[in-house]
């Protein structure tokens, strides 16, 4: 759930899509266009990403949708997490093709064996420090300008598998 700059929330549910709600006037619009969404985020400028099961990213700017799909460059169309940083960066995990980092136009990526633990991505946190904490079904993946770091059972964790 993300509340806009206009006073309207928009929430997304698993079954019925995304709903935007004012509830001043009690007012409300559904859009069911990729109808399982998994995750929201807001990013800059007001725009909302919603995380899809199989249709990859909407993006929610203008008052317009547009989907970003593994046609337009994703890894994969089922997104599991999406999260925006604080430089404006757009993180997308996957259920088993690693993660997708957008900014702009463009859009890299990130499999096991190239940095990342796991291809399955479960959550992101970013700490004061600007680094980006991925769980994943491995670990926790620390992503700094420094490099990669990870932390398993091996050294600490009590479980791999990170939510």
């Amino acid at each position: 759930m993300e509340f806009l700059e206009d006073g309207k929330i928009v929430y997304a549910t698993y079954s019925k899509g995304i709903c935007f709600s004012d509830f001043i006037t009690n007012e409300y619009c559904i859009f069911e266009k990729g109808n399982y969404v998994i995750d929201i985020a807001k990013g800059n400028k007001n725009i909302i990403w919603f995380a899809t099961e199989n249709n990859g990213l909407i993006k929610y700017e203008n008052n317009n949708f547009y989907f970003l799909t593994a046609f337009h460059g994703l890894s994969s169309n089922k997104i599991s997490t999406v999260f925006c940083d604080q430089q404006g960066l757009v993180w997308v995990g996957t259920t088993q093709n690693g993660l997708n980092v957008l900014w702009g136009d463009r859009i890299s990526y990130l499999k096991k064996g190239q940095g990342l633990s796991s291809n399955t991505i479960n959550c992101f946190f970013e700490d004061k420090e600007y680094r980006i904490w991925i769980g994943t079904e491995n670990g926790i993946d620390i992503i700094s300008f420094f490099g990669t770091y990870h932390i398993n059972r091996n050294n600490g964790l009590i479980s791999n598998k990170i939510r």
